[in-house]
């Protein structure tokens, strides 16, 4: 859900950016959510809280800057996957100042138990808890790609999608 106030929200986010890019000596980069771009935007962002020049709307951002990022931000978004496949610490957050419970924070609180993390307060947190959530679990990392993102086999290599979803809809019938 949206918070009920977007300026304050966006405010307590832009300061745990830049607490991070303190901490670590890095610069974050906000990579919107596909239907927030378009390469005519070029650095501006849609989202009117954010910093313009921290913006990337090239349609392949994610997929090209994974691979050499210090770490990912994320909260309920399916880049999750390229933390996992890459390596990366990820910092899964949530505001409890906006956000006193909702699905996508259970959902969060989920997906971190999987890879054996906390989820981080962004308007509460402490710098023990940031060293923390940077560390990762590659046994866990492992195990979230092979039961989420990928088999173990290359036994579904060459099926369709369908294929692949009739035979799990099989399964959970059974």
């Amino acid at each position: 859900g949206i918070p009920h106030n977007c300026e304050k929200y966006y405010k307590n986010l832009n300061s745990f950016f830049s607490k991070l890019e303190k901490l670590f000596k890095v610069e974050i980069l906000i990579i919107p959510h596909p239907k927030y771009k378009s390469i005519n935007l070029k650095k501006k962002s849609l989202n009117p809280f954010f910093n313009e020049e921290k913006v990337v709307n090239d349609l392949d951002a994610l997929p090209k800057l994974s691979s050499n990022c210090s770490f990912f931000i994320n909260y309920m978004s399916t880049a999750q996957t390229y933390a996992i496949v890459t390596k990366k610490p990820t910092f899964l957050i949530y505001c409890s100042k906006y956000y006193k419970s909702s699905l996508n924070l259970l959902a969060t609180k989920r997906i971190a138990n999987h890879i054996d993390q906390k989820v981080i307060d962004i308007s509460n947190f402490s710098n023990k808890e940031i060293f923390q959530a940077h560390k990762i679990n590659l046994k866990k990392y492992k195990n979230y790609k092979y039961n989420y993102l990928t088999p173990k086999n290359k036994s579904v290599e060459n099926n369709t999608n369908s294929e692949i979803l009739t035979e799990l809809i099989f399964k959970l019938d059974r």
